[in-house]
C-alpha cells in the first residue's frame, strides 16, 4: 500500500473547499492572520489525512493514472482475445494531464484575460498543443462486416442500450454489463487499486451518520448570512465594472456555459448545423474573456475565496468540537485501511 499522505474529505465539503481555493487569486499572507486560506487549513482536513507527505504531487498522480490506463488496456486486450477478437492496447502515455499546476506563480486574473472560463477558448489552447488521436484498432474494425463490428463492440463495451425518451433512464453503472472495459476497470480500480480499502471505509454504514452530518456543514455555510455579504461585495464590484446581472461568481460562469449551450439548442432541428460561425465565436470569446476577467478581478479585490473559507472553517470547527471522538475514530479506521 502507498504511504504518501492522502487528504480525504466528504464530497460536499471537499468541493466547496477546492472550489473556493480555485476561485481565489489573491496574494494574502498565511492562514489564521487575516491572509489567504486553502483547503488544507480546514479543521476537518486533519481527520482525512494520513502519512507523511502533505502536498498533492501532480506528476505522481498523472504517472499513476497513466500506469492504471496501461494496465486497463492490457486487460482489455486479454479479455478480447478470450472473446475471439484482436485488440491492440491504446497508448495514453504523455496524454494524461490534470490541468495546469496552481503554483505560487499562477495568476487567475491573467489566466482569465487569456482563456476566460475555457468554454469558447479551449480550442485555441488545443491548437497550441495539437495531439492527433489514432485508434490502432481502426483498420481491424473497418475490415469486419457490420454484424462482426456489432459483436466486437459488444465484447468491448457491452451491449448497446437503446434510448427511449419516454422511459426512465437507468443511471446505475454495472461493470458486469460493460464488456471487457467494464471488467478491466473493475479489476484495476476496485480490486488492485491502493485506494480500494480506503473506499471501503467510506462505504462502511458505521460512518454514514457522521458523513451526512459533515456534509450538512456545507449547506449550513452556504445559508450563513455572512456568505450573502461576501457575495454582495463581489456583485457590487462586478456592477461597477459593468456587469450588474450576477449575484455570485457561479452565475457569471454559468452565463457563458448557457451561451455555449444555446448555440446548439437554438439549432437542434437543423441537421446541417455544425456550430457557431466564426463571427459568433469571436463575439462569444470576447464576451467570455471580459466577463471572466471582471469576475476574477472582483474575487481578488474582495478576497472572495478567503472570506468564504473563513466562514466555512468556523462552522467546521464547531462541528469538530462537537464530534471530535467520532472523527478521531474514523481517522484511525482510515489510517488502518491505508497501511
Amino acid at each position: 500500500m502507498s504511504h504518501s499522505r492522502t487528504i480525504w474529505m466528504p464530497a460536499a465539503a471537499a468541493a466547496l473547499a477546492l472550489g473556493l481555493t480555485a476561485c481565489g487569486s489573491g496574494d494574502g499572507g498565511g492562514s489564521g492572520d487575516g491572509g489567504e486560506l486553502t483547503y488544507e487549513d480546514s479543521p476537518l482536513a486533519e481527520f482525512f489525512t494520513t502519512g507523511e507527505e502533505a502536498e498533492f504531487d501532480q506528476e505522481a498522480e498523472e504517472a499513476r493514472y497513466a500506469e492504471e490506463s496501461a494496465r486497463i488496456e492490457q486487460l482489455v486486450a486479454e479479455c478480447m482475445a478470450e472473446q475471439g477478437f484482436e485488440y491492440t492496447p491504446m497508448d495514453s502515455s504523455g496524454s494524461v494531464s490534470f490541468g495546469p499546476q496552481m503554483d505560487e506563480d499562477y495568476d487567475a486574473v491573467e489566466n482569465a484575460r487569456q482563456n476566460g472560463y475555457g468554454f469558447f477558448t479551449w480550442e485555441d489552447q488545443a491548437e497550441e498543443n495539437p495531439e492527433e488521436f489514432v485508434d490502432p484498432n481502426q483498420d481491424y474494425v473497418e475490415s469486419m462486416s457490420e454484424s462482426e463490428q456489432t459483436a466486437y463492440y459488444e465484447a468491448l463495451s457491452g451491449p448497446m442500450v437503446e434510448y427511449d425518451e419516454d422511459a426512465e433512464m437507468e443511471t446505475e453503472y454495472n461493470w458486469e454489463d460493460s464488456g471487457c472495459y467494464g471488467s478491466a476497470q473493475h479489476q484495476v480500480y476496485e480490486v488492485e487499486s491502493d485506494q480500494a480499502a480506503t473506499m471501503d471505509v467510506y462505504s462502511d454504514p458505521r460512518w454514514e451518520e457522521l458523513m451526512t452530518a459533515m456534509s450538512a456543514t456545507y449547506e449550513q455555510a452556504q445559508s450563513d448570512p455572512r456568505m450573502a455579504e461576501i457575495n454582495e461585495a463581489w456583485a457590487t464590484c462586478m456592477a461597477d465594472a459593468g456587469h450588474a446581472d450576477f449575484a455570485t461568481p457561479q452565475e457569471s460562469m454559468d452565463s457563458i456555459m448557457n451561451l455555449q449551450n444555446s448555440f446548439w439548442e437554438d439549432n437542434q432541428d437543423d441537421p446541417d448545423y455544425t456550430g457557431p460561425t466564426e463571427d459568433e465565436l469571436a463575439t462569444a470569446k470576447e464576451q467570455e474573456i471580459a466577463l471572466a476577467t471582471a469576475d476574477y478581478t472582483c474575487q481578488d479585490e474582495t478576497d472572495f475565496a478567503t472570506e468564504q473559507m473563513r466562514v466555512q472553517f468556523e462552522i467546521e470547527q464547531e462541528f469538530v468540537d462537537e464530534n471530535r471522538a467520532e472523527l478521531e475514530a474514523f481517522s484511525e479506521a482510515l489510517a488502518g485501511a491505508e497501511q
